[in-house]
């Protein structure tokens, strides 16, 4: 079984306010794209099955802050393994920069509230690829007549997206599909 930490709470802290082992797991998290450091990032560290204490082998996963187009790698790709305890080395932690992905779906009759059991629930969006088996989308603008459904993903890709609703039928011939301009 998994053990899930929040780093900040359950690590040592060392130089600086970073949680560390015996040494520093990780001195900061970087944009790889440019070097520089990245702030407002949540790091959470899951515990190894296979050890019992909080020394042992880590899986680091970082949040950047919703608005950035910064990637958790455990989310989209690999999470980087750190080793908390004597002879614990500092490992980087590198974010990859993504790309705004959005489904925007148009409801010129505005059916979505009407439909919706709670905000944003008549309609649901998602994405899947060959690492993940399917991420769901959370709407990151709606009004009257428009819903988006977004997130940042990785560039060069290819995803699938699937967009279904439980309470609403589409009774139009299948429109072709067309990228959203802003």
């Amino acid at each position: 079984m998994k053990r899930i930490l929040h780093a900040s709470r359950h690590f040592r802290r060392g130089p600086g306010g970073l949680p560390c082992g015996g040494s520093e797991s990780y001195r900061t998290v970087t944009a790889a794209d440019t070097g520089d450091p990245l702030t407002g990032v949540t790091v959470t560290a899951i515990l190894k099955p296979t050890s019992a204490s909080q020394s042992g082998q880590y899986l680091l996963c970082a949040r950047p802050q919703p608005q950035s187009p910064y990637l958790d790698p455990c989310q989209w790709g690999g999470p980087v393994g750190a080793t908390v305890g004597t002879g614990a080395v500092p490992v980087a932690l590198t974010l990859q920069e993504g790309v705004r992905f959005i489904v925007r779906v148009h409801d010129p009759n505005q059916l979505l509230p009407q439909a919706d059991t709670a905000p944003g629930t008549a309609v649901s969006a998602s994405v899947t690829s060959a690492s993940i088996s399917q991420f769901p989308l959370a709407v990151v603008y709606a009004d009257a007549l428009v819903r988006d459904y977004g997130t940042i993903v990785p560039t060069n890709v290819p995803l699938s997206v699937t967009v279904s609703s439980a309470t609403l039928v589409r009774r139009i011939p299948q429109a072709p599909l067309s990228p959203l301009r802003r």
